[in-house]
């Protein structure tokens, strides 16, 4: 199966560095273990497990213990349709509740944090209403404007087919979070699957690169995928990590982040897939379309290394360093 991958989580006061090893707890049971940092600057080791259910939330300083630093602050975040405006009390079970304003109608309504979290209210209740209005129908729901979680609306785009034939809506969306653009999914947005465009469940480095393009004022997507590149363990796209476009949104080169994982085979099989599969069939499917794909490797600077593809990309000099010819696939 699988590990999850934590690197650049934040658990209490812990953020999560990088994989450390496997350890094996009792007699058969095995945890992943992870090198993390402490708000307070030391270093801190904790399984996957531990971090997720809050038996660790620090080195050991005992700031970390204080139950304040354990509740979580919803007010200002968006959770489906709803934007928390300010706490409003607990209830009978201690839950801190939030006086929430629903986007789709303007009214107000009081969740729980857990509720919102876990995604379980994403409106007042008028999007049950609606969904039962139009049950059995097909019906265009027109999103321009909206803002749905972290996603502001601009533009619809074209529509996509499955490989079933199935249509798809799709929509021009501008990040609140980042700035970044991204392309999604009406039913994707209305369900509230997709909040973002990605940069929720970035890595340190992809965030440091997305940051940089913004800065720079480059038209970009992160997370991008093509439809007739599909997964051969599901039904979903391969995504590469930066898509960098024209002025007009045609895209002159693909970008990928890419870890050590990619490089170096680990006991545990961490990375096998992507290093034995999935990456060759993205570097052939861009070779066949004559889409120039670079990489940035876990080992070099990030920043100087994206100038220098920056320049050759948009033939303008982002360093002020005349760029070396780099390998494309």
């Amino acid at each position: 199966m699988k590990r999850a991958d934590l690197t650049g989580q934040t658990f209490g006061w812990l953020t999560v560095d990088h994989f450390e090893k496997i350890i094996t707890v009792g007699k058969n049971t095995k945890r992943t273990l992870w090198s993390c940092t402490c708000k307070c600057g030391n270093t801190a080791f904790a399984t996957t497990q531990d971090l997720r259910q809050g038996k660790v939330v620090s080195c050991g300083c005992k700031k970390a213990y204080n139950a304040k630093d354990r509740i979580i602050d919803e007010t200002g975040k968006i959770h489906g349709f709803l934007r928390v405006k300010e706490k409003a009390g607990s209830d009978e079970n201690r839950r801190v509740l939030y006086r929430c304003e629903c986007l789709l109608c303007g009214k107000e309504t009081i969740v729980s944090g857990k509720a919102l979290r876990r995604g379980t209210t994403k409106s007042c209740g008028c999007l049950k209403v609606e969904n039962r209005k139009t049950l059995g129908k097909r019906t265009f729901k027109d999103l321009t404007g909206k803002t749905i979680g972290y996603l502001y609306v601009e533009s619809r785009a074209e529509n996509k087919y499955s490989q079933a034939g199935n249509q798809s809506t799709m929509w021009n969306c501008k990040c609140l979070l980042c700035g970044g653009k991204t392309v999604v999914a009406g039913t994707a947005l209305w369900n509230g699957h997709t909040r973002s465009c990605g940069c929720l469940h970035m890595s340190y480095a992809e965030k440091d690169i997305n940051d940089e393009l913004i800065k720079l004022k480059i038209n970009f997507y992160h997370d991008y995928s093509f439809d007739d590149l599909i997964s051969p363990y599901s039904t979903m796209p391969l995504r590469f990590d930066f898509a960098l476009l024209d002025d007009w949104g045609l895209v002159l080169a693909l970008l990928e982040y890419q870890g050590i994982q990619h490089f170096q085979k680990f006991k545990d099989g961490f990375g096998d897939m992507q290093r034995e599969i999935t990456d060759p069939i993205k570097k052939e499917y861009c070779r066949n379309n004559s889409i120039p794909l670079y990489e940035i490797r876990y080992n070099e600077e990030i920043i100087p290394a994206l100038h220098k593809i920056l320049s050759m990309v948009y033939n303008t000099s982002y360093d002020n360093t005349v760029p070396s010819e780099q390998e494309t696939a």
